[in-house]
């Protein structure tokens, strides 16, 4: 027997559930290259710099603008603002999905035995209960085994910005094989049996299709012009050990046959996402659109001072073997980053009891790094260098704990240290090793390492190298990211072994994984440059996957939920941007960003801004001066993780805003669409939450609540260094 049946809610939503996998990973042409060729000094007053009078320190030194000074050292491939030479030459037809699919075959026989578990569970609970209508009726009483031939990996027949399509399996069928214990109660020649008996239900040459039609009149907002019909077929049988059952089912067979078909329905239909009427989606919803940029208030402010002070504060308070944490103070503190921290500020205020947040440690390290890279390429300061090496010291214990095999830990101490008997008193440590001659321990967190930890450290370590001419310095830099990138090449880009397997019933051991993800690509592209021709091969295979890359931008952009995904989308691009040597992939990535850029661009973001110019840098006009009064508001804040008792949000107009959610709730996951009060445009400063490391990947429209958080937690202020260096290297300060 073989049906078809336009089952929407099902078929569809197995195709957007894969989609949607992809979404949650994001992130051709030539084999790649070394860099493009280096501008003699970090641009400044060229390309778009100029001088920035306003708003500049009233003792730091920082009036000049114009990003690197005379004499700094060089900053080989930093090359910024506009695509490489060249002509755009996209990939052969099929090239695209072709990557993809590859990619996806990697991760489906990661996921696959602990999904097919999940999937077992959620069948026998689907399938226990009567089914059926009035001329036959099927009661699953119990089911005793489920067997399922799912190997062949699902994949894209295209993926294009205006259309895709999937098709599960990508190639041949699946199968599925239930034995159950049933009732069958129908009408046969007057006569109404009530039989139970064993029964197996086989569905042979299973296979799932469904397509999605995108609507690209603003390419920077798609939306979903419509789904096709979706397309299921299979071949259902059902057969009995019981012979007198057997003779019974050949009576009902056509019956039986359509009960069999809502069964299998019945079966498949919440395992997967309903996404019925999602034309238009994501729709316009966009929090704060149509904000303008900040004017630049001009208001004497010491920008430099305090990132200086700052700056070493962290080394000296929050950087405990090189890595980057919040410290707790035993006194607190209520005053703002400019009053504590200019020269003559009361700086600290209080001693460090111990410190917290080690588990995002190995991101804000990187990051640390790359704003000491920036410090010493526009100023050529030695404690600048001291700070980079102390960084570049403290990834190194991060990797070193684990092996030096290339596995980040996500913090790492010396087993006898305070914050060493703290990660081993809390259960964390996952592996010890030996480090000059001293036993440190590592944890790599509750779900292992993920990709924003080894993002933050390639961030950081791909600008050490390129901005700090110092042999020491190029070399270390260099060997840990060759490091790191050997060993995610050659576990296929997917980490499990610091985490239990992936268990599909309560997703935990998921692993950290890269697939159709623009982080894959600049990671490449940064071994390259350190090591050329050493990752040629690896950029030609991942190269055409950046045609896919826009989906994963759209899926970002649709909601604020998880905003910490925009940091790290802005600090991937910002070095792939400068290490892209293709014109089709450059052109690719950038159809992607501006999805992206245009859901956060108005959000009055110093860190966002800053590198939005250095891709674009005719907005260099409007997002200089808006990025120098969003840091110069940000400095009046407290330098502590504690709102002020007083949060004045009398001046804020709330507006209804359509967001989309993305929930899973055990039974199945869903896909749907709400609709927010929100603030008409971001908050001012002092108006928003004080929690979290890094205010630029905290979203502008939660406000804060008064007095919430902790007056002991110091913040450690890598939101004053980062955006002031990177804005002085760019020529914004």
């Amino acid at each position: 027997m073989s049906f078809f049946a336009p089952r929407a809610s099902a078929t569809l939503a197995f195709a957007a559930a894969l989609l949607i996998l992809i979404a949650g990973c994001s992130g051709g042409g030539s084999s790649g290259g070394s860099g493009r060729a280096a501008p003699a000094s970090p641009p400044g007053g060229s390309p778009g710099g100029g001088s920035t009078s306003g708003g500049t320190s009233t003792g730091g030194g920082s009036g000049s603008g114009g990003g690197a000074t005379a004499g700094s050292p060089s900053a080989p491939g930093a090359s910024l603002g506009g695509p490489p030479p060249g002509a755009v030459v996209p990939p052969a037809p099929g090239a695209v999905e072709a990557a993809l699919n590859a990619e996806l075959a990697d991760v489906w026989d990661a996921l696959r035995p602990g999904l097919q578990v999940r999937f077992l569970d959620e069948l026998r609970t689907n399938l226990v209960g009567r089914h059926g209508s009035s001329t036959v009726e099927i009661e699953v009483i119990d089911v005793s085994r489920v067997r399922f031939d799912i190997v062949a990996p699902p994949g894209f027949l295209a993926f294009t910005p205006d259309r895709v399509e999937l098709r599960l399996p990508l190639t041949g069928t699946w199968s599925i094989e239930i034995d159950a214990e049933v009732v069958i109660r129908g009408s046969l020649l007057g006569w109404t049996p009530s039989l139970r008996l064993p029964l197996t239900l086989r569905v042979d040459d299973l296979s799932l299709a469904d397509a999605v039609d995108m609507d690209l009149t603003d390419p920077e907002r798609p939306a979903i012009r419509q789904v096709a019909t979706p397309q299921v077929t299979s071949r259902i049988s059902l057969a009995s050990s019981n012979t007198l059952a057997s003779v019974i089912l050949q009576l009902l067979s056509p019956t039986l046959d359509r009960e069999a078909q809502r069964l299998l329905a019945t079966a498949l239909g919440t395992l997967t996402p309903s996404l019925s009427s999602l034309g238009g989606f994501p729709g316009p919803g966009i929090p704060g659109d149509g904000a303008a940029p900040l004017a630049d208030s001009g208001a004497a402010t010491p920008f430099e001072e305090v990132a200086l002070n700052v700056g070493r504060k962290m080394v000296s308070d929050h950087m405990p073997f090189g890595q980057v944490m919040n410290a707790e103070i035993d006194a607190a503190a209520g005053d703002s980053w400019v009053d504590a921290y200019r020269n003559g500020g009361p700086g600290l205020q209080g001693n460090v009891v111990r410190h917290h947040g080690g588990g995002d440690s190995a991101i804000w390290t990187g990051h640390f790094l790359a704003a000491a890279a920036f410090r010493y390429a526009v100023t050529g300061d030695p404690e600048a260098l001291d700070h980079v090496r102390h960084a570049l010291a403290g990834i190194g214990h991060q990797l070193d704990v684990n092996g030096a095999t290339g596995l980040l830990a996500r913090e790492a101490a010396p087993e006898a240290s305070v914050h060493g008997q703290q990660l081993v008193a809390q259960g964390k440590v996952f592996r010890r090793g030996q480090i000059n001659g001293q036993t440190w321990v590592g944890s790599q967190g509750g779900y292992g390492v993920s990709r924003d930890q080894n993002l933050g450290v390639f961030f950081g370590l791909i600008l050490a190298h390129d901005l700090v001419p110092d042999p020491a310095v190029r070399a270390e830099a260099a060997r840990r990211i060759q490091m790191i990138l050997d060993y995610l090449i050659a576990h296929d880009w997917l980490i499990d072994e610091d985490r239990p397997s992936f268990d599909g019933r309560t997703r935990g051991g998921f692993p950290t994984y890269w697939l159709a993800s623009v982080q894959k690509l600049a990671f490449l592209h940064m071994g390259e440059r350190v090591a050329p021709g050493r990752y040629g091969a690896e950029i030609a295979q991942t190269s055409p996957t950046v045609g896919g890359l826009w989906f994963g931008a759209w899926t970002s952009a649709m909601g604020l939920d998880h905003y910490y995904k925009f940091n790290l989308t802005n600090v991937t691009h910002f070095n792939y941007f400068r290490l892209e040597t293709d014109p089709w992939r450059w052109q690719e990535a950038l159809r992607a960003f501006r999805i992206v850029r245009r859901y956060v661009g108005h959000h009055r973001n110093a860190h966002f801004d800053l590198i939005w110019t250095s891709i674009e840098p005719g907005a260099r006009a409007d997002f200089f001066p808006s990025a120098r009064e969003s840091l110069r508001r940000f400095l009046d804040r407290n330098h502590r993780q504690v709102a002020p008792p007083v949060v004045d949000l009398s001046n804020v107009t709330y507006v209804a805003v359509p967001q989309v959610g993305y929930a899973s709730p055990g039974t199945g996951t869903s896909l749907t669409s709400n609709v927010q009060q929100l603030p008409s445009e971001p908050l001012d400063f002092h108006q928003r939450d004080y929690t979290g490391h890094f205010h630029w990947q905290r979203d502008p429209f939660t406000p804060a609540t008064p007095n919430a958080g902790n007056p002991f937690t110091e913040k450690s202020g890598l939101d004053v260094v980062l955006p002031y260096w990177m804005g002085r290297f760019l020529g914004a300060f």
